[in-house]
Protein backbone atom coordinates (compact mmCIF):
# COMPACT_ATOMS: atom_id res chain seq x y z
CA UNK A 1 0.00 0.00 0.00
CA UNK A 2 1.35 3.31 -0.99
CA UNK A 3 1.43 5.89 1.57
CA UNK A 4 0.22 9.64 0.79
CA UNK A 5 2.44 12.47 0.62
CA UNK A 6 2.22 13.79 3.98
CA UNK A 7 2.91 10.48 5.48
CA UNK A 8 5.79 10.02 3.20
CA UNK A 9 7.20 13.84 4.49
CA UNK A 10 5.88 13.64 8.05
CA UNK A 11 8.81 10.99 8.37
CA UNK A 12 12.38 11.93 9.86
CA UNK A 13 15.22 11.61 7.71
CA UNK A 14 18.38 10.46 9.16
CA UNK A 15 22.46 10.94 8.46
CA UNK A 16 24.04 8.46 10.57
CA UNK A 17 27.44 10.26 10.07
CA UNK A 18 26.83 14.01 11.46
CA UNK A 19 24.05 12.77 14.30
CA UNK A 20 21.63 15.70 12.50
CA UNK A 21 18.26 14.94 12.02
CA UNK A 22 15.78 16.70 9.55
CA UNK A 23 12.68 16.78 10.43
CA UNK A 24 9.59 17.63 8.02
CA UNK A 25 5.98 18.51 8.99
CA UNK A 26 3.62 19.06 6.06
CA UNK A 27 0.79 21.16 7.09
CA UNK A 28 -2.15 22.75 4.20
CA UNK A 29 -1.10 25.48 2.23
CA UNK A 30 1.96 25.91 3.99
CA UNK A 31 5.34 23.92 4.72
CA UNK A 32 7.89 23.77 7.59
CA UNK A 33 11.41 22.55 7.71
CA UNK A 34 13.38 22.39 11.01
CA UNK A 35 16.81 20.94 11.42
CA UNK A 36 17.66 19.15 14.93
CA UNK A 37 21.20 19.04 15.72
CA UNK A 38 22.24 17.38 18.46
CA UNK A 39 26.09 17.99 19.27
CA UNK A 40 27.83 16.13 22.14
CA UNK A 41 30.84 16.98 24.27
CA UNK A 42 34.36 15.23 24.22
CA UNK A 43 34.20 13.43 27.57
CA UNK A 44 30.52 11.59 27.06
CA UNK A 45 31.50 8.41 25.35
CA UNK A 46 35.05 8.08 27.51
CA UNK A 47 32.42 8.47 29.99
CA UNK A 48 30.08 6.04 29.03
CA UNK A 49 33.33 3.58 28.33
CA UNK A 50 34.10 4.19 32.10
CA UNK A 51 30.52 3.31 33.69
CA UNK A 52 30.69 0.05 31.55
CA UNK A 53 34.06 -0.89 31.87
CA UNK A 54 33.51 -0.36 35.62
CA UNK A 55 30.25 -2.21 35.53
CA UNK A 56 31.54 -4.90 34.52
CA UNK A 57 34.76 -5.40 36.32
CA UNK A 58 32.91 -5.22 39.73
CA UNK A 59 29.66 -7.58 38.67
CA UNK A 60 27.07 -4.35 39.46
CA UNK A 61 24.69 -2.51 37.69
CA UNK A 62 24.73 1.94 37.59
CA UNK A 63 22.28 3.40 38.79
CA UNK A 64 21.43 5.05 35.50
CA UNK A 65 19.17 8.16 36.78
CA UNK A 66 22.74 9.22 37.47
CA UNK A 67 24.24 8.32 34.01
CA UNK A 68 21.46 9.80 32.62
CA UNK A 69 21.83 13.37 34.24
CA UNK A 70 25.33 13.24 33.54
CA UNK A 71 25.38 12.39 30.23
CA UNK A 72 22.49 14.99 29.42
CA UNK A 73 24.78 17.76 30.74
CA UNK A 74 27.09 16.65 27.68
CA UNK A 75 24.27 17.14 25.49
CA UNK A 76 23.31 20.81 23.49
CA UNK A 77 20.39 20.70 20.93
CA UNK A 78 20.10 23.05 18.24
CA UNK A 79 17.04 23.56 16.34
CA UNK A 80 17.01 25.70 13.21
Amino acid sequence: MRRSCAARASKPRHKLRCARYVARTVIPMAQMNMTITIKRSWWVMPYLYGVHLFSELTGMTPDYDKVVATVMRGLTLVIK
